[in-house]
């Protein structure tokens, strides 16, 4: 049972907070975790087949409480940490926290950014709001450093990029999660035009270099 409260629509809220718990624990479990079955108190509305589609699974309306369904094997299986983009997430953080000196503002959000793509949260506006800075001086700041928040941002995406492809988890909606793309088709979009191939291209020339 998921409860939560908000100021903003009840319905946009639940879905949004349900929905990031779900793309986290499919990024968690490289995709190999789905919920069975997602319910909602609030009412049934138009766009209900985006909903279902955005869990891939069954959406109930009008239920007694918001929720996540999934068998209980489901929920005990281990996860292999080490082979998911959590696990470089987590080694980033640690070795960031024995840096010494004061780090800059682009280094500070060049770490921030790869834990919040998958939850789509790699937003300008919520970057600055968690260094406790207004956007206007976050990007002030920024353009003392000659940086900019997008190509921060891309950059991220290519390293993560790079990662998933040394080891071997570069596939469709994995590699969309990862990358804070809600289609697999606006990855391969930011693949080609930003790297100049294609997922499947780099694949192989990953697989020539191990030879």
């Amino acid at each position: 049972r998921i409860d939560a409260t908000s100021d903003a629509p009840p319905r946009h809220f639940m879905e949004g907070t349900i929905l990031m718990l779900t793309r986290f624990g499919r990024l968690l479990s490289n995709h190999e975790w789905n919920p069975a079955l997602i319910r909602f108190a609030h009412d049934h509305h138009q766009a209900s087949q985006e909903v279902t589609d955005a869990f891939r699974c069954p959406v109930e309306f009008n239920q007694r409480n918001n929720s996540a369904i999934s068998p209980r094997a489901e929920i005990d299986r281990a996860i292999a940490i080490d082979r998911t983009p959590v696990h470089e997430m987590i080694r980033q953080v640690v070795e960031g926290s024995r840096e010494k000196g004061e780090r800059t503002t682009s280094q500070k959000i060049a770490q921030l950014v790869p834990q919040l793509l998958p939850s789509g949260n790699a937003t300008i506006a919520h970057v600055a709001s968690l260094l406790q800075l207004s956007q206007r001086t976050l990007q002030r700041r920024l353009s003392v450093e000659d940086k900019s928040f997008k190509d921060i941002v891309n950059h991220a995406r290519e390293t993560i990029i790079n990662e998933q492809l040394r080891l071997g988890l570069a596939n469709g909606d994995r590699l969309a999660t990862a990358l804070g793309f809600s289609e697999p088709s606006a990855a391969s979009r930011f693949i080609r035009n930003h790297l100049g191939k294609t997922t499947r291209e780099l694949k192989s020339q990953v697989r020539i270099k191990r030879g």
